[in-house]
């Protein structure tokens, strides 16, 4: 989808027309459930300025990093901590982290990426899933799902029926930086758009939430480089 085409995503929660640009230029229209075509049109035209700037900004990315093959020596990020991978002599030593670095068996180094991946898919369901059950309860509110994914540009989203997505790649971030994602998209089923209320929502649970966003613009594509 170009950036020029609007995703367009309705919402019965929704009760005015948000915009956002994501970090690959993704224009995406946020709308009531039942919002006309020629509204939505009437919107992107009266903020076409606001867009160019927001899609000509240094820190939306123009494209992913090349993926790059794990070798011994290599790094890998898990809770904003580098961990280097090591080989192990012994030939089919599974994927083994000890809290300070990752070994692999010698002949599962060709592997070495998907069984990383794999690893760290399972860490962010057991950090995230009931993180989001407490913070979920000090803000009072209820949720339908969690669903871990690969979400490209996206670190996390709520669906109009309540669901949270989250990219499990945030496993790879500081703790502080997951916190504030999973407060971000909770804080939505109480404000659906970016309104000063729904900054106030976000810094109730977690004051120094800016600090977690200006990670993710200065680090964040570093998260994205495993593939």
């Amino acid at each position: 989808m170009s950036p020029l085409t609007p995703e367009i995503k309705f919402s019965n929660r929704r009760r005015t027309i948000g915009l956002t640009v994501e970090r690959d230029r993704q224009l995406v229209v946020y709308a009531p459930t039942g919002t006309s075509d020629d509204t939505i049109q009437a919107i992107l035209h009266q903020k076409r300025h606001w867009i160019q700037e927001k899609l000509a900004h240094p820190q939306k990315y123009p494209a992913a990093s090349p993926a790059q093959r794990l070798l011994p020596g290599s790094s890998i990020y898990f809770l904003g901590r580098t961990h280097l991978l090591l080989s192990d002599s012994e030939p089919t030593a599974p994927l083994h982290f000890d809290g300070h670095t990752f070994t692999l068996g010698a002949a599962l180094l060709p592997k070495a990426s998907a069984l990383v991946q794999i690893w760290l898919r399972q860490q962010a369901q057991a950090v995230i899933t009931p993180r989001v059950e407490r913070f979920a309860r000090s803000l009072g509110v209820t949720y339908q799902r969690i669903q871990l994914l690969d979400l490209k540009y996206r670190w996390g989203s709520c669906t109009a029926n309540a669901a949270l997505l989250f990219n499990w790649r945030l496993i790879q971030a500081p703790s502080t930086v997951i916190n504030y994602i999973i407060v971000h998209e909770l804080a939505h089923l109480l404000v659906p758009d970016h309104s000063t209320t729904f900054w106030n929502v976000v810094a109730v649970q977690l004051p120094l939430y800016e600090h977690a966003k200006k990670w993710l613009r200065d680090y964040g594509a570093i998260l994205e480089e495993l593939d």
